[in-house]
């Protein structure tokens, strides 16, 4: 007999690093040297965001993209991420 486990994963966003459950969160992640945006899962290096403007300014502001992703971010991406956003 065995019990469910009311588990929800907890993730910390790149901008406000507030940690949160993963289902509330964007996934970023690198794969084919291109960052796609996801609510699920991804294969590939990945880093979290919160759905606010602001944690994405922050996360510009501290370059966390570079730091966790291992790559810089284009402008272009910069674009679709707040797109993804609002």
């Amino acid at each position: 007999m065995s019990k469910k486990s009311n588990y929800i994963p907890q993730r910390m966003c790149l901008g406000c690093r507030e940690s949160k459950p993963q289902n509330d969160l964007i996934r970023l992640s690198v794969s084919d040297g291109r960052i796609a945006i996801s609510k699920g899962k991804e294969f590939g290096r990945g880093a979290y965001l919160c759905g606010s403007s602001q944690c994405l300014e922050l996360a510009l502001k501290k370059k966390a993209f570079q730091r966790l992703l291992k790559r810089s971010i284009l402008e272009e991406e910069v674009i679709l991420l707040s797109e993804a956003i609002k």
